[in-house]
C-alpha cells in the first residue's frame, strides 16, 4: 500500500518558536510581494486616465512586463538559492522589487512604468523560490501543505492590502503616492530578515516521492524527467493563468460593468474575493494534510475538485447583473479556486531531492510568469479591445467569461495527467521498499 513519505533525516515534532517566527516573517514577506504586485489592479482606471493607455498596454503592465522578465530570473535566482544562502537571496531580491514598486509613482509615460514593472518582476522572482525551500527545511511533508497555507496566506492579505489601501490611498492621495506608501516599507522588511531570522539546515527534512536513479542528470533535466513535476510544471501555469486574468482585471471589471469609487470598491473586493482567497487557501493546507494521512494522492484530488466545483460561481459572476450577486458569486469563486494553492505547492516540494527544492519552484514559477501571470491579463487586455466594438462597455466581462470557459477545461486535464504521474512514483516507491 503507498504511504506518506516519511521524515529520514529530523525528529518530527511540535515545530518551535523559531520556526513559527520563521513562516509569519517569510508570510509577511509573501504579503509585501502580492501588494506590490496588485496594487496596480487597484489603479487601473486612474493611470489608464492620466496617461492614456489603451486595455492593451494595461494588459502588458500587468502580465508580460512582469512576468517576461520574473520568467527569466526565476531559475538562475531558483539555481542560486539552491547553492548559497537562501536569506541572502530573498532579501536582496526583497528590497529590489520593492524599490521598483516604489518607482512606478514616478512614471510619466507608459514607456516609465514599463520599466519599473521589469524591475518588481526582476526582484519577486528570487522571491518564491528561497521561501518555498526554507519552509520545506522548516516543516515535514506531513505539515507541509499547512506551512504552505499559512504562507499562502501572505498572498491572500497583500491582494486585500493592494487592493483595500490602495483604493483609499488613490482616493485620498493620488494614485503616485499609493505606489510609494505600499512599497516601500519593504526595504525595511528586508533588513530584518537578514538580522533577526535563522536559516535552517538544508536538507533536514530529506524525505522525497521521486523515481530512482534521477540523481545523475543535471536538476533541470531531472526535474523534467520526473512523471509527476512535468505536468505540473503545465498545470500551475495554467492555474496562474486564471487567478492573473480575475485578479488584475477584476476592479476594473466592477468598475466598468457596476460603477463606484475606488475606495468603495476595493474595500468590497477585499472583504468578498479577498477574504474568501483567504479561506480557502487556509482550508485547502490544513484539508490536504488531513487526507493525505489516509492516501498520499488526496491533496491534488482535493485541487481537482475544488476548480471543478469553482468553476460554476467563477464562471457564474461574470453573468451577473445584480452587483450584490457578483459579490457574493466572487467570494465563492475564490474560496474555491484558492484550495489549489497550498496541496499544489506542497506537492512540488515533496516529490524532489532537497537539494532541487529552490529550482523545482523556480521552476514552476517560470510557469506561472510566463503563462500565467503575462498571459493571463495579456489575454484578457487584448480580447477586451477586439470585443469593444460589438460589446461597448462590457466588452471587458465576456473577455474575462471567454477565459473562464477555455482554461478550465485545459487545466482540470493537466491535473489529471500529475495525479497520473503521481501514481506511478509511489509504484516505484513501492517496488524499492
Amino acid at each position: 500500500m503507498p504511504h506518506v513519505p516519511s521524515e529520514t533525516t529530523a525528529r518530527v515534532g511540535m515545530p518551535s518558536f523559531v520556526e513559527w517566527y520563521g513562516l509569519l516573517l517569510l508570510t509577511l514577506i509573501m504579503g509585501f510581494n502580492y501588494a506590490d504586485r496588485f496594487l496596480l489592479a487597484i489603479l487601473v482606471q486612474p493611470i489608464k486616465a492620466e496617461l492614456g493607455l489603451s486595455d492593451s498596454q494595461i494588459g502588458l503592465l500587468t502580465g508580460f512586463a512582469f512576468s517576461a522578465i520574473y520568467a527569466v530570473c526565476a531559475i538562475p535566482l531558483g539555481t542560486l538559492s539552491d547553492r548559497h544562502p537562501r536569506k541572502l537571496v530573498l532579501a536582496a531580491s526583497l528590497a529590489v522589487w520593492s524599490v521598483a514598486a516604489s518607482l512606478c509613482g514616478l512614471a510619466q509615460s507608459f514607456w516609465q512604468f514599463l520599466i519599473a514593472r521589469i524591475g518588481v518582476g526582476a526582484g519577486e522572482a528570487g522571491g518564491v523560490p528561497a521561501s518555498h525551500s526554507m519552509i520545506a527545511d522548516l516543516f515535514p511533508a506531513t505539515r507541509r501543505s499547512t506551512a504552505m497555507a499559512i504562507y499562502s496566506v501572505g498572498a491572500s492579505g497583500g491582494m486585500m492590502a493592494a487592493f483595500a489601501l490602495g483604493g483609499w490611498l488613490e482616493q485620498s492621495f493620488g494614485w503616485r503616492a499609493a505606489f510609494a506608501a505600499v512599497g516601500l516599507p519593504g526595504v525595511f522588511v528586508s533588513l530584518l530578515l537578514l538580522l533577526t531570522f535563522r536559516e535552517p539546515p538544508r536538507g533536514r527534512y530529506a524525505e522525497v516521492l521521486r523515481a530512482p536513479g534521477a540523481t545523475s542528470r543535471s536538476t533541470v533535466g531531472e526535474l523534467w524527467a520526473n512523471p509527476a513535476f512535468r505536468p505540473l510544471f503545465f498545470a500551475f501555469g495554467l492555474s496562474v493563468f486564471l487567478l492573473y486574468a480575475h485578479g488584475q482585471w477584476l476592479p476594473a471589471f466592477f468598475q466598468r460593468s457596476f460603477g463606484g469609487g475606488t475606495s468603495e470598491l476595493g474595500a468590497m473586493i477585499a472583504a468578498t474575493r479577498g477574504v474568501g482567497t483567504l479561506i480557502g487557501t487556509l482550508a485547502g493546507g490544513l484539508l490536504a494534510d488531513r487526507m493525505a494521512k489516509r492516501h498520499p494522492l488526496w491533496p491534488m484530488r482535493i485541487v481537482l475538485w475544488g476548480t471543478v466545483i469553482g468553476f460554476v460561481p467563477q464562471a457564474g459572476m461574470y453573468l451577473a447583473h445584480d452587483l450584490d450577486l457578483a459579490y457574493v458569486l466572487s467570494g465563492v469563486s475564490g474560496l474555491l479556486g484558492s484550495l489549489y494553492t497550498a496541496p499544489i505547492t506542497a506537492t512540488v516540494q515533496t516529490i524532489v531531492r532537497p537539494s532541487s527544492r529552490a529550482t523545482a519552484s523556480a521552476m514552476v514559477m517560470f510557469s506561472a510568469a510566463f503563462i500565467g501571470m503575462g498571459g493571463g491579463p495579456m489575454a484578457i487586455g487584448l480580447a477586451s479591445d477586439a470585443l469593444a466594438a460589438a460589446t461597448g462597455a462590457e466588452s471587458l466581462r465576456w473577455a474575462l467569461f471567454g477565459a473562464t470557459m477555455i482554461a478550465t477545461p485545459l487545466l482540470l486535464l493537466t491535473y489529471l495527467q500529475v495525479l497520473r504521474g503521481m501514481k506511478k512514483l509511489l509504484l516505484d516507491e513501492s517496488k524499492h521498499d
